[in-house]
């Protein structure tokens, strides 16, 4: 047997072993990272829909303020408009 297709053999496995454990370690620590990112933006989105929400309760309220707001206005623009709207006061104190 001759001892050098021996020693190659055993390094070219050796070579495809440690090539194929080093590449099972970098698709590893890829899906960790991978992982990581999407948690992050999950985490991201669920404090974005938190605040979409919060907005929306406010502006809700500002809504309803809004309305009560233009109620008061319209009946004050009724007011002035009846006043103005009276025919003038006769004066013939003259």
């Amino acid at each position: 047997m001759n001892w050098n297709m021996v020693k190659n053999f055993a390094l070219g496995g050796g070579a495809v072993l440690v090539f194929a454990l080093l590449m099972g370690f970098v698709n590893w620590r890829i899906g960790v990272l991978v992982d990581q990112a999407i948690a992050a933006q999950d985490l991201g989105t669920d404090v974005k829909i938190i605040s979409m929400d919060t907005n929306i309760a406010t502006n809700e309220f500002g809504i309803a303020e809004n309305k009560e707001d233009n109620e008061d206005t319209k009946q004050q623009l009724r007011d002035v408009a009846a006043v103005l709207m009276r025919p003038p006061r006769n004066n013939d104190d003259d």
